[in-house]
C-alpha cells in the first residue's frame, strides 16, 4: 500500500524531537534589536511586531505562508498584527550558534531554550524558494509546470504571484522546506544544513542569556539523531 503523506503536525513533531536535548528543550539563537533588549530581557516584549519584518510584497507573501504553516503544524500563539520570532537551530555540521552572522550595531544575539511544541523548524537554504516565489521542482516536474504556464500565457518569473490554480501548486511545492532530510538542488545533507525555526512568543524562561561576540564560536552542535 502507498505510504500516506505525513501531516505538517507530524513533520513538526518528528524534527523538533530530533533536536530536543536531554532537558526536553530546543536550544536556539536569535538576533534582537537593541532598542527592545531591556523589554525582552525583563519579559515585557513577548511578541514580534510586524515592523521588524521586510515589507517587500513577495516577502510578506512568504511570511504569511509560514504563519499559516505554523497554524497547520499546531504551533499555537498567533495573534493579529505580529510576526513570529525567527531563530537559528543549526548553522553547519559543527556549530549551532550563528558564528558566520555577527550582530550589527543595532542588534544583540540571545541564546534561547524553547519548548519543542512551540517552534516549527525549516531548511534555511530552501526558504529562499518561498521568498523568491519559485517552484520547488526539478527536471521533468519543473518542465511540465512551466509548459502549463506557457499554455496559459503565464511565466513564474514574470507573474508573481500566479493566479489560481497555479498559485496553490507553487505554494504546495514549498512544503519540502519542513522535511529536513530532503536533498535537492536547493539544499544539502541534513548534517550540513542551516536550520531555522519560528515561534510566536519569547517568554522570560526562554532566555538563557546574551551571547557575547567573543563567545559566538563556543557552541557545538547537539546530536540530531
Amino acid at each position: 500500500m502507498p505510504v500516506e503523506p505525513q501531516s505538517l503536525a507530524e513533520i513538526q513533531h518528528r524534527w523538533c524531537e530530533a533536536f530536543t536535548n536531554g532537558q526536553g528543550r530546543i536550544t536556539a539563537w536569535t538576533f534582537v534589536p537593541k532598542a527592545i533588549i531591556d523589554d525582552v530581557l525583563s519579559g515585557k516584549s513577548q511578541t514580534c511586531p510586524m515592523e521588524f519584518s521586510d515589507q517587500e510584497p513577495l516577502f510578506r507573501l512568504a511570511y504569511e505562508w509560514m504563519k499559516d504553516a505554523m497554524d497547520e503544524a499546531g504551533v499555537k500563539g498567533r495573534e493579529p498584527g505580529i510576526n513570529p520570532w525567527w531563530c537559528w537551530i543549526q548553522t553547519s555540521a559543527d556549530q549551532t550558534c550563528p558564528t558566520d552572522v555577527e550582530p550589527d550595531d543595532t542588534s544583540v544575539l540571545l541564546e534561547l531554550s524553547l519548548d519543542p511544541k512551540d517552534v516549527l523548524l525549516s531548511d534555511f537554504d530552501m526558504w529562499h524558494v518561498p521568498l523568491n516565489y519559485w517552484l520547488n521542482g526539478e527536471g521533468d516536474e519543473a518542465e511540465a509546470f512551466e509548459k502549463k504556464l506557457e499554455l496559459a500565457g503565464l511565466n513564474i518569473y514574470k507573474n508573481k504571484p500566479l493566479p489560481e490554480p497555479f498559485h496553490a501548486s507553487v505554494q504546495a511545492s514549498w512544503r519540502d522546506i519542513f522535511c529536513l532530510d530532503r536533498v535537492n538542488g536547493y539544499t544539502c545533507e541534513l548534517k550540513d544544513k542551516t536550520i531555522q525555526g519560528v515561534f510566536w512568543k519569547m517568554r522570560p524562561e526562554n532566555i538563557k542569556g546574551v551571547v557575547e561576540p567573543q563567545n559566538h564560536q563556543g557552541h557545538v552542535m547537539q546530536d540530531a539523531g
